[in-house]
């Protein structure tokens, strides 16, 4: 054995790439062994092997499949052949960028609507002491600010019909949902 051959070890350390990976390549054909030991069944690359592990990783990285890869690596590929996979793989990842533009946009707008309506809060937000309160109330629960205003409005709908006060109250102390509370102050009997 020549002393340029390394273990898979050794191959994994310099490319960082598994060696439960580099097996897998090894059963997908993609890299075979230069030597398996026949005592041990150790796997032996040559130093020249490493450029095809840094091929596959950075084929890998673009986002070709392993099928793909194993025929971009042949060397037997003829140029419409490599025209095509590479265009196919453009067109793969011209469609991931429009479908994150869109999921931008959208996450964009959430952001942009849960800051104007934490604004109108805020500006139309005070703070007083209520007075002792016999209410009847309904509650519902949401998971953020911009369903804030559709559960008001539902439970304002359900809440009996009289000329009381409505008092509305958010609780957001929980992590993922904010409690929305409506109520309509009961007059005593006389």
């Amino acid at each position: 054995m020549g002393v340029d051959m390394l273990s898979i070890g050794e191959i994994a350390h310099s490319t960082g790439v598994s060696r439960r990976m580099l097996r897998h390549w090894e059963d997908m054909g993609l890299l075979a062994p230069a030597v398996i030991e026949p005592m041990t069944g150790y796997r032996r690359y040559q130093e020249s092997q490493l450029g095809r592990v840094r091929a596959i990783t950075e084929l890998r990285a673009l986002g070709f499949g392993l099928t793909e890869i194993g025929q971009l690596l042949d060397p037997q590929i003829g140029q419409l052949a490599l025209e095509s996979l590479l265009a196919h793989q453009a067109d793969v990842l011209q469609q991931q960028i429009t479908e994150a533009s869109t999921r931008l946009v959208h996450v964009q707008h959430r952001l942009d609507v849960i800051r104007s309506k934490s604004q109108e809060i805020i500006m139309n937000l005070s703070l007083t002491t209520l007075p002792s309160l016999d209410l009847w109330g309904l509650s519902a629960t949401v998971l953020d600010e911009t369903e804030i205003g559709h559960a008001v409005s539902e439970l304002s709908r359900r809440l009996p019909r009289t000329d009381g006060e409505i008092v509305l109250l958010y609780d957001g102390t929980e992590d993922d949902r904010i409690t929305v509370s409506a109520g309509v102050v009961r007059r005593p009997a006389v």
